[in-house]
């Protein structure tokens, strides 16, 4: 069975972290095909610094914990959507386990994420979503070009895609239409329309803010896309970082219980080979 698998890499050519996906057959432990996702084919054809500033001022934890609520927001909008639970208290400690997040969350993190949530459930796409409604779903294309990333929220029946941003926005920037550009090229189905929705954090009711992309506008980004896309030779960034020995690491054990393999880490060549690996190995 093919899995989407996710995996960060630190890319020298580039000086940033890269996030793959990989397609991972789970019988025969083989990888697919692997892309960058759209927001890291974004961050590196432009070259933002936005969050390296942001890491500057307040440093990796700080960075750490944003991401953190974030994550908490968008999965309590995609548990709300499938199943009508709102209780945020009971849900905490679950969406917290499902997404590995290993630490407590402060009560100052838990009332953001409440704060944030309140102002997402008044939005009608989410708390009154039609049929043929897709949540958190992650998608890879090889043709025409390598690329994957994970999508919020796409209506199939009327062509609709949502990207939700946990910030508060006043305007959307060209790299969120990019970004919108992107997914929609990865949607399999005609996209009409592309929305940015964030909380309206600063007026005093409860509301978001809407930012929609007609189907001309995408059409047009997506040509933009793949431009900036060709900024970067990707085949050969893929090649290089799922190819070279000394991608592999050094510290890892073979897991007795779930491999008979007897061999060691110089088995594994090529940093491809040790992912394909991995899933049966304790790092």
């Amino acid at each position: 069975m093919l899995q989407l698998r996710r995996v960060d890499k630190y890319i020298k050519e580039l000086n940033q972290s890269i996030r793959f996906y990989c397609e991972f057959d789970t019988e025969t432990g083989k990888i697919g095909t692997v892309a960058p996702s759209v927001t890291s084919v974004i961050g590196s054809a432009i070259q933002n610094h936005f969050l390296d500033n942001l890491v500057k001022i307040h440093g990796k934890e700080w960075l750490s914990i944003r991401a953190d609520i974030g994550t908490a927001v968008h999965a309590l909008i995609d548990n709300y959507i499938r199943t009508g639970e709102d209780d945020i208290a009971k849900l905490l400690e679950v969406v917290r386990f499902d997404l590995g997040i290993t630490r407590s969350f402060e009560r100052y993190e838990e009332r953001q994420i409440i704060e944030s949530f309140a102002h997402f459930i008044t939005y009608p796409a989410i708390n009154s979503p039609g049929p043929g409604v897709l949540t958190e779903r992650s998608y890879i294309q090889a043709e025409p070009f390598p690329v994957a990333g994970t999508i919020d929220y796409i209506d199939t029946q009327n062509g609709v895609l949502i990207d939700f941003k946990n910030g508060e926005y006043k305007a959307i920037s060209n790299s969120h239409k990019l970004q919108l550009a992107g997914y929609a090229f990865l949607s399999h189905d005609e996209i009409s329309e592309a929305r940015l929705v964030c909380p309206a954090k600063s007026l005093r009711s409860y509301d978001v803010r809407e930012y929609v992309m007609l189907k001309g506008e995408v059409l047009e980004y997506q040509e933009k896309f793949e431009v900036i896309y060709n900024l970067i030779d990707w085949s050969k960034i893929i090649d290089s970082a799922f190819e070279k020995p000394e991608y592999l690491g050094k510290d890892f054990k073979i897991n007795t219980e779930k491999s008979k393999k007897k061999d060691n880490e110089n088995n594994y060549r090529t940093f491809k080979e040790y992912l394909e690996s991995k899933f049966i190995l304790e790092v």
